[in-house]
């Protein structure tokens, strides 16, 4: 049968048997390294019954070993940021007495006090801290790619541009760059090396390339000063300092950017202005810039970059930012208040960032050169360079015309943002979220939620999606994307998904920047529903059932422990809701209609059962819950409609005797997602290894059990490995994913990918950040070298930028959990790796003896978390 509503898994090449499943050392004490997002196997396991399947399963495995399937307990998972996380498996050597399996559990009771970690969370809070991590297939370009090609038409209607070209090279221009050092410079010297591609650049009499430096505790070159913030002019071949001494201030302070820009307006007057914003990039909630020495201070919001262009009252030819995440329509609507052009990248950028010299000369010979063709430029070096430097690393940025884009678009946002909300309402929610989850999303393991706008709105696929696709689309004059990303049509959008803490801060700045309410609406509407879906069928963390109808409710909906009799009872020992069936397993409840239930739950939770103040959350404001616009009739009865049903998550045969999990058509439509997440048992409790889309379905559709015990190692020693997302499909499907490390003692995460033939590339090292150092999201390093000498001549430059190099050291990190399934730490993992003439990446099988815990994780359509029976190897 066609398998149309099922997930598809990547090929495995399986070379060999893979060494190092240990862990070492104390623990490191800087957070979950797997986004706290799977289910530690717990201690208490049951074989299968002959009738069940599995008892007699026999996996792959190198040396000629086998697989046992084990029935142990079914949970379904909340574990909040390293918090309490119910599991499955038994563990040890010590033997463990079988029992009844739990139907549903939601979750396992939460851990005492003794065991609890800093950053455990529970309950709603955790539902909205938390994301959703994990994997999606990107298909291809769902519309035409609209890449290569530029468009140099504007929709009747639009204003006139703010810059007007004089022509025939009498124009001056001023190239304002906002250079914010931070990390990037400090450990990768990448502002140094942009600067030295500016110095290099042949730079004419009417172009003034002004830099503002700052926001970093060491630059690597011999003129600019970590000690305060200084102001420098680009001439060929060299920096000429303006001001020594511009103050120690933060640079994510937005009278910083107006001061700095009504500067060079003063100082360097000119009719074209163009402004770049050098750092990390946040996108629409987050903003731009880190300070390293101002950390503290944040990043600067949407909201205030636009106080500073406001504050500053200069008008631009463009605005671009050599920064991750900020080619977004709220930055873009922002923007074009101040701005004809946007330069901007929707994914996160490459190490290389972009290359200055060449559009700096070409601009220098000819100062009337179309703002369109510098754009070209620009868009081209940068995929370029990044090709070169950073191969395998995504690349995307556009050109957007502000003027037509703050025309053409705002009515179709409105009636798109408005239809989505009149689809909630009509109970098509799970269009929504499929329609979402199927779409090409950014920076996708930070869970920042930004996707592609014109992918979304053709997925949603009504009149208001098409004409909205459109109105961007005419927008974008120019997008170039790398080989390996598609789907990426130059401007993208926050819309809630992964993680709802950041819905209300959203909302808002949009409130700030003057967005339509409309889209406020909509966010509120899905994002209200997702949560209250999340938790009517058990939330995040500890159980939310158990304050409301005593310790029974732990096991949900679906059934009982052990064939218990007791009541749905509160922890007094009264209820109104009657008593469980009493059925051992799978069983259901039967004293009460599930709409009822589930609304009686809300009620409690939206009346004032809960507090979601932001005053008594430290897991940001829950406003957005109670501007929703569905009732919490509607809302449970939405709920009840679309429950997924975990009893069915259970392990049998199919006919020609292989170990199968069976779900009907409808409860595939619920399945956003699908990923195998693998632990080790060290004898003392869990290694997670990660979670990987390895999983195949037989001609009937079902889920085959695995049928090897292989893992991902680098060099032969296993690591942890975290599928993010997959492009393409067929002979051009990449799968992307992350492997945490320590790089020379930095916290860090190898980036992966594996092409449809299941070879391995390592494309490059992203630095991580622990503690909420920053919400900005930094471009994958690269090694600083030596100190760059500006008055020596230019050095041939080689390697590839962002790639390990010969003498890294590299320890790999995992996380561990107890055998009662809580976070204990996370600790360095195998052996270390010096890198010596590359790496090789591979799947290989494990080693004899190693006992391994296989579950496979479903997410449905509220971003639930359900996990299989486990598998043990």
């Amino acid at each position: 049968m066609e398998n149309n509503n099922r997930p598809q898994g990547r090929k495995r090449r399986i070379e060999g048997t893979g060494s190092g499943l240990y862990r070492r050392g104390e623990g490191l004490n800087t957070g979950p390294v797997g986004k706290g997002q799977s289910a530690a196997p717990k201690k208490v396991t049951q074989q299968f019954t002959e009738n069940g399947g599995g008892g007699n399963y026999r996996g792959k495995r190198g040396g000629g070993g086998g697989i046992g399937i084990i029935v142990l307990l079914l949970v379904l998972l909340f574990g909040g940021g390293g918090g309490a996380l119910s599991g499955l498996l038994g563990g040890g050597s010590s033997s463990s007495q079988s029992q009844e399996p739990i139907a549903y559990v939601t979750p396992a009771p939460k851990p005492s006090a003794a065991v609890q970690t800093p950053g455990q969370s529970s309950g709603l809070g955790a539902i909205l801290q938390q994301g959703l991590s994990g994997s999606s297939v990107q298909s291809d370009w769902k519309e035409p790619a609209n890449v290569q090609t530029v468009s140099s038409t504007v929709a009747s209607g639009a204003r006139d541009k703010f810059t007007t070209i004089r022509g025939k090279g009498r124009d001056v221009v001023t190239v304002m760059v906002y250079m914010c050092g931070t990390d990037l410079e400090a450990k990768g010297g990448m502002a140094t090396k942009d600067l030295l591609e500016m110095t290099r650049a042949t730079i004419g009499d009417n172009v003034n390339i002004i830099v503002y430096t700052g926001g970093c505790t060491r630059w690597n070159n011999n003129v600019i000063s970590a000690r305060t913030n200084q102001i420098y002019q680009v001439v060929s071949g060299n920096l000429k300092v303006l001001s020594s001494n511009a103050g120690n201030v933060s640079m994510t302070d937005p009278n910083t950017l107006a001061s700095f820009i009504s500067y060079c307006a003063k100082n360097f007057e000119a009719n074209r202005y163009e402004l770049i914003f050098w750092d990390h990039g946040g996108g629409s909630v987050s903003g731009y810039g880190y300070d390293q020495k101002f950390s503290s201070s944040g990043s600067m919001t949407l909201a205030g970059i636009k106080q500073a262009l406001d504050k500053a009252d200069v008008t631009f030819d463009f605005i671009g930012f050599d920064a991750c995440l900020m080619g977004t329509l709220e930055n873009a609507l922002m923007l074009s208040n101040r701005a004809d052009y946007l330069i901007a990248s929707e994914e996160t950028e490459p190490g290389t960032g972009w290359y200055y010299t060449n559009w700096i000369t070409k601009l220098s010979k000819n100062t009337s050169l179309p703002t369109l063709d510098i754009g070209k430029m620009i868009v081209d070096d940068f995929v370029a360079a990044c090709a070169q430097g950073t191969p395998g690393q995504s690349a995307t940025l556009s050109v957007v015309d502000l003027a037509e884009l703050s025309h053409t678009v705002p009515p179709a946002f409105k009636a798109f943002s408005e239809s989505l909300s009149g689809m909630i309402a009509d109970k098509e929610y799970a269009q929504i979220s499929t329609a979402r989850s199927n779409t090409r999303e950014f920076a996708r393991s930070t869970a920042i939620d930004q996707i592609d706008l014109v992918h979304f709105a053709s997925n949603i696929g009504n009149a208001e999606g098409k004409a909205l696709s459109q109105a961007v689309l005419g927008a974008v004059k120019y997008n170039r994307t790398s080989s390996n990303m598609n789907n990426s049509y130059g401007v993208s959008i926050y819309f809630p998904y992964r993680k709802l803490s950041n819905v209300d801060k959203a909302i808002k700045t949009y409130d700030a920047i003057g967005l339509d309410e409309s889209y406020s609406q909509c966010i509120r509407d899905f994002a209200s529903l997702e949560s209250t879906g999340q938790y009517a069928t058990g939330g995040y963390g500890t159980n939310p059932y158990a304050s409301l109808f005593g310790d029974l409710s732990q096991y949900g909906l679906y059934g009982s422990y052990g064939g218990s009799s007791s009541g749905y009872g509160s922890s007094s020992g009264s209820s109104s809701y009657g008593s469980s069936s009493g059925s051992s397993g799978y069983g259901s409840y039967s004293s009460m209609d599930s709409t009822e239930l589930i609304g009686s739950l809300l009620e409690a939770f939206l009346g004032g059962g809960s507090s979601t103040s932001s005053s008594s959350s430290s897991y940001g404001s829950m406003d957005f819950l109670f501007g929703r616009s569905l009732n919490t009739e509607e809302t449970a009865s939405y709920i009840a409609d679309n429950l997924f049903d975990p009893s069915a998550l259970v392990w049998t045969k199919n006919a020609a005797g292989e170990d199968v999990l069976v779900l009907d058509e409808d409860q595939w439509a619920l399945v956003n997602e699908l990923e195998l997440n693998m632990f080790f048992d060290d004898g003392s409790g869990f290694v997670e290894l990660g979670r990987d889309n390895v999983f195949d379905f037989d001609d009937d559709g079902a889920l085959l059990a695995p049928q090897e015990l292989a893992w991902v190692t680098i060099d032969g020693q296993f690591v942890p490995y975290y599928h993010e997302y997959t492009t393409g499909s067929g002979d051009a499907r990449v799968d992307t994913g992350y492997v945490p490390a320590l790089v020379n003692g930095d916290r860090a995460e190898l980036l992966l990918s594996v092409d449809a033939e299941g070879y391995w590339t390592i494309t490059g090292v992203r630095y991580a950040y622990t503690d909420g150092e920053t919400e900005t999201v930094a471009k994958s390093l690269t090694a600083p070298g030596a100190e760059v000498d500006f008055d020596a001549p230019p050095a041939e430059e080689t390697g590839a930028v962002g790639q390990l190099k010969d003498g890294d050291t590299i320890d790999f990190v995992c996380d561990y959990y107890r055998y009662d399934g809580t976070y204990e730490n996370n600790y360095l993992f195998g052996n270390q790796i010096v890198v010596d003439d590359g790496l090789t990446v591979s799947d290989a099988y494990l080693e004899e003896g190693a006992r391994a815990v296989m579950l496979y994780r479903f997410t449905d359509l509220f971003g639930q978390h359900y996990w299989s029976l486990p598998i043990e190897g």
